[in-house]
């Protein structure tokens, strides 16, 4: 157990740390605490792994922060994109690699299609930057998303290609 009796108080629990178990924090007084995680390149990326959403969300978003000093994290977040099961993460991985692919990963991005990617803002995301890539005009990829099953990839590629 724990006491802080001054008004200003710090305590480190190493990571590995197998002694602590459990924080108990007195709801009856305030307690104001400045929470500082330092944590590892392979610990972020060990999180991708986690069962909770969140935490791959969380390790998601710090990992795309790192991509412009690590460009082993593209091939790294590609991979987790095909294995993940969560429409919304995927989204977030596409997103976040956004500003970082390129005309090289056009083949990557081509194969999101309905059979393969069932949340349809995913598709139209991967259309948007197929369109940044490789343009409009002789774009194969979008005239093949022009008969999605979504109304609303259908919609949006008819609207990209009328401009």
């Amino acid at each position: 157990m724990f006491t802080f009796n001054e008004s200003h108080a710090s305590f480190e629990i190493p990571l590995a740390s197998d002694s602590v178990s459990l924080v108990e924090v007195d709801p009856g007084r305030y307690v104001l605490a400045e929470y500082i995680e330092n944590i590892s390149l392979t610990d972020w990326i060990s999180r991708l792994d986690h069962p909770s959403e969140l935490i791959r969300h969380e390790a998601i978003e710090h990992l795309i922060d790192r991509i412009p000093e690590n460009v082993n994290l593209l091939t790294i977040l590609s991979q987790r994109y095909d294995s993940e099961l969560s429409p919304e993460i995927r989204f977030q991985i596409l997103n976040g690699l956004r500003p970082h692919l390129n005309i090289n990963d056009l083949k990557w991005i081509h194969r999101i299609n309905e059979d393969s990617e069932d949340y349809y803002l995913v598709r139209i995301l991967a259309a948007d930057i197929s369109a940044d890539l490789a343009g409009l005009r002789g774009n194969e990829y979008l005239e093949s998303l022009r008969h999605d099953k979504s109304y609303y990839v259908e919609k949006h590629i008819v609207n990209l290609l009328d401009q």
